[in-house]
């Protein structure tokens, strides 16, 4: 096994698996590009992506299969740089199975967009369902379940997902998050800084283990 058991994908209450690798990787590379300044966070960003849920590689996590980038005619041109730094973000959510709520209640085909303006940073997710009375559905589902996570939640995860709301126009499920723009770029910087340092402890202690005579002949 490559990486610690913390990696492998882990059943939660709701019965969705989550994998931390795929964002672990992500934040890895992602605080490289916006130290090297590659990547700037004040840059405006519209990036939206289209795919199908369903069982990952490991059989058990729910993953965005197929993603596809979707371009209105209007949409403004994008940053290169900040455009895919934005795409990889959305993949590896995806990977990592944070989805599998939505398969939890029979949502299948999704649309994620994530934009940036000069004052807020929105997220959202859509869905067209079968019927009006199923989208209500979803959405109160969802929500059920984003209250119970927010209440055993803390810190930033608390802030998040109380900043999320879900809705219902017609058969269109809708979850959706807006963030003042200062908010979220202190948010992903801590994040991700805080991940770097998680990362390199491991590192650390690891240059110990060949002295240890009983670790070296297993």
């Amino acid at each position: 096994m490559t990486h610690s058991d913390a990696d492998e994908a882990k059943e939660d209450q709701f019965g969705v698996f989550i994998n931390k690798r795929p964002l672990k990787d992500y934040a890895k590379t992602a605080l490289e590009k916006i130290e090297d300044k590659s990547v700037s966070l004040e840059k405006p960003v519209k990036v939206v992506i289209a795919g199908t849920l369903g069982t990952g590689k490991d059989g058990k996590t729910i993953v965005l299969k197929d993603p596809k980038p979707v371009r209105a005619k209007g949409d403004p041109v994008n940053d290169p740089a900040m455009e895919k730094f934005v795409q990889d973000a959305i993949l590896a959510v995806g990977d990592a199975g944070w989805f599998g709520y939505l398969d939890k209640l029979k949502v299948k085909n999704v649309v994620i967009t994530v934009e940036q303006n000069d004052a807020n940073f929105i997220a959202s997710v859509i869905s067209d369902q079968p019927s009006e009375n199923y989208a209500k559905q979803v959405a109160s589902g969802l929500n059920t379940m984003i209250a119970i996570g927010a209440s055993a939640a803390k810190g930033d995860e608390q802030t998040f997902l109380n900043l999320a709301k879900t809705t219902a126009e017609g058969k269109t499920f809708i979850l959706n998050f807006e963030i003042p723009k200062p908010l979220v770029q202190e948010l992903v910087l801590r994040k991700l800084t805080e991940e770097k340092e998680k990362q390199n402890k491991p590192n650390s202690t690891a240059l110990v283990a060949p002295n240890n005579k009983n670790t070296a002949e297993k």
